[in-house]
């Protein structure tokens, strides 16, 4: 049967992603016969993986021993019908038996506990199967031809192999908790695989106050054989409610799904399920990005127990992204879908729109009383990033190594970069390239140049809010690596250009590049729109001040119909009163009430307890809501506290401290949500860090 269309936004923070990544539409749901669903004589049900073929066939695979299907071990061939409105139908059209055998020909079959079929992927040369455990509880992933016939296995690392001292388990899978979950990248280069739940040696299983800490297995299959390349840790959620007494209850991982060619932030996605006695199923649905881990998943293949005699493993875990909430529990659930017991999760065919579909399946365990066949469909709708930035310095100083400068561009035009102030350049591109966030900046075929090179000589203009080293400095050492004759636009207001001329770029502090010709000033006047050369931005600037009478100065930036404000360093109207920070907020209010502005970048240098004359023109927890509380006043009069609600805004400049205490920007942060009440998204950036902003 199908259900209406309901459309779920998902909020999500990837590395300070602010906004909505992805939509997932709830299409529609199917349910088969609840039980007697046959095909030629042989059972069909607890549905534990599928996988579509190039052809637009569906073939998936259950996880019964021989209790239910004899012999056990076979694909089921699916026609499934998807499309705008949902499901109109499941249809098996075929089967296919594994062969357990490679050395005899023809078709082994499985005798009854050799398999426990969790997940099927095709390639085009066959299928992999993962069974979670054998006759003796051990896992394996294969090979198979189309036609069903073992071609070979996989390199299982040891440590997931059970063993024992004596009747106690010290190492490996646990039983029923180990491969459920595989997925495999368009390419068939790359297979990822993870346990349900940790092993012995790396920790406990799920409950009601902690999850589970799983590992996600990369194997790289473009050569000869498989080989395992790395592992990553995955922690799942606890329970989702509290078993009651005398009842019990689980969480783990049933499937993942490879979405990195749907949308650049997002790898896999990975579906936990929960089953609590007597409080029904969870599903929740998590976004994974790898590549900031790569570097540490060879140490984390050679660790061999994650937990220690210590306690549990606190260690190096992979982000997640809540996405989606399926569940029995009308307070946690997003859509309004019944869940079953889903152990399947798989991408679809595209629609008639360009958007790939996501499909969940359920395991019936043949138990048509309690349970039902379903099938589930999404449309994963991306909702493009309209302003992207990557952190290339966050602190203040006086470390010298990661101070302001921000990268700036339209998502859809990374060619059209700029600088929002220089304190770190190069250093800030090098880490961002190291956690993958600089995926859309491709070096051209036969440059030269490094990606941190190429990135650095691609940024357009340097919009500099003032000349202290703190949000410069890179500039100018960087500079004799820039393009000789580009003539890279300095944009700041009078003074900044005044100070940069006159106390840097004098041939005696340092040589003059902009009379060499790498670059030329740009005065802007205040309050007037001007283009930034080389893209297609604009941007107003606005005096602020840094401590009076000094200066510093607010960017406004536009792409197309949407806005970041941008400040440098900023003191507080109630002691500065000079009344110019206000005229910023009288400026994007409108901008805020309409939806265009997107984000703003606000500096807090100092926690709670500085006082106020020495400050210096910076802001701490308090005063920064103290501005945000003036702005809500001017964005709505009325309705104040709900004015800024889910605005992103990045905590600039935390100066860091050298001294044996709580670190500063854990301080302000901790301080910060406990005087938030106006629901402002805050953002702590760090270095490398890349910002996708997105219309709320």
């Amino acid at each position: 049967m199908k259900r209406c269309m309901v459309a779920i936004g998902l909020v999500v923070l990837l590395a300070g992603v602010s906004g909505y990544a992805i939509e997932l539409n709830f299409l529609g749901s199917f349910e088969p016969p609840r039980e007697d669903w046959r095909f030629a004589g042989t059972a069909v049900g607890e549905i534990s993986g599928l996988t579509l073929a190039a052809d637009g066939t569906y073939f998936a695979i259950g996880d019964d021993r021989g209790e239910n299907v004899v012999p056990p071990g076979v694909l089921y061939e699916m026609a499934i019908t998807v499309d705008l409105e949902g499901i109109d139908s499941v249809e098996v059209t075929g089967v296919i038996q594994l062969d357990s055998d490679s050395a005899t020909a023809g078709i082994q079959p499985y005798a009854v506990d050799g398999l426990d079929g969790e997940e099927v992927l095709w390639t085009e040369d066959g299928f992999i199967v993962c069974s979670e455990r054998d006759a003796v509880n051990a896992p394996w992933i294969r090979k198979f031809t189309h036609e069903g016939e073992l071609v070979s296995e996989f390199p299982i690392p040891e440590k997931f192999i059970p063993a024992f001292d004596g009747d106690v388990q010290v190492r490996g899978v646990r039983k029923n908790l180990s491969f459920e979950a595989a997925t495999i990248t368009p390419d068939g280069s790359t297979l990822y695989v993870m346990n349900e739940q940790a092993l012995v040696q790396d920790g406990d299983v799920s409950s009601a106050d902690a999850g589970s800490p799983v590992r996600i297995v990369e194997y790289d299959l473009t050569g000869e054989a498989p080989v395992v390349v790395g592992e990553y840790v995955y922690v799942t959620e606890p329970l989702f409610v509290r078993p009651a007494e005398g009842k019990s209850g689980d969480n783990g991982v049933p499937g993942i799904a490879y979405v990195g060619h749907i949308t650049p932030e997002i790898d896999l996605i990975v579906m936990e399920r929960s089953y609590v006695s007597g409080a029904g199923n969870h599903i929740g649905l998590f976004g994974v990005k790898l590549a900031p881990y790569v570097y540490d998943r060879e140490r984390i293949a050679a660790t061999e127990a994650l937990a220690s005699p210590e306690g549990p493993y606190a260690g190096l875990t992979v982000h997640k992204i809540p996405l989606l909430r399926l569940s029995d529990d009308p307070a946690q659930t997003d859509v309004d879908f019944d869940p079953d017991n889903m152990e399947t999760i798989a991408v679809g065919p595209q629609l008639e729109n360009g958007n790939y579909t996501l499909i969940l399946a359920s395991d019936n365990n043949f138990n048509p009383k309690y349970q039902r066949n379903v099938f589930a469909v999404f449309e994963i709708d991306p909702d493009d990033a309209k302003m992207s930035v990557v952190v290339l310095g966050s602190g203040g100083g006086p470390r010298e190594d990661n101070v302001s400068s921000y990268m700036l561009f339209p998502s859809d035009a990374p060619g059209e970069a700029i600088a929002l102030d220089a304190g770190s350049l190069t250093v800030g591109i090098r880490r961002a390239d190291e956690l993958g966030n600089l995926w859309d900046f491709a070096v051209p075929s036969g440059s030269n140049l490094t990606r941190e090179g190429y990135v650095y000589q691609n940024i357009k203009a340097y919009l500099l809010t003032h000349a202290h080293l703190d949000h410069t400095s890179a500039h100018y050492l960087n500079g004799p690596a820039d393009i000789y004759g580009a003539k890279k636009p300095i944009m700041g207001i009078q003074s900044t250009i005044d100070n940069i001329a006159s106390g840097i770029y004098n041939w005696k502090t340092w040589a003059d590049f902009v009379a060499l010709g790498y670059y030329e000033y740009s005065v802007l006047a205040p309050g007037v729109e001007t283009p930034i050369p080389g893209t297609s931005m604009t941007v107003e600037a606005f005096v602020v001040s840094h401590g009076a009478p000094y200066e510093s100065t607010a960017f406004l930036v536009r792409s197309g119909e949407f806005y970041v404000l941008y400040f440098g360093d900023v003191g507080p109207e109630g002691v500065e009163g000079t009344g110019l920070i206000t005229a910023v907020w009288e400026r994007v209010a409108p901008l805020i009430a309409s939806g265009k502005l997107l984000g703003m970048f606000l500096e807090i240098s100092y926690a709670e307890g500085r006082p106020d004359h020495l400050l210096f023109g910076h802001l701490t927890p308090s005063w920064m809501m103290a501005e945000m509380h003036a702005l809500a006043q001017i964005v709505d009069p009325i309705d104040p506290y709900g004015a800024l609600a889910g605005l992103p805004v990045v905590v600039t400049h935390v100066k860091p401290v050298f001294q044996r205490v709580e670190p500063p920007l854990s301080v302000i942060e901790r301080q910060l949500a406990q005087i938030n009440d106006l629901g402002i998204d805050f953002i702590f950036p760090y270095q490398g860090m890349r910002i996708d902003f997105r219309a709320r």
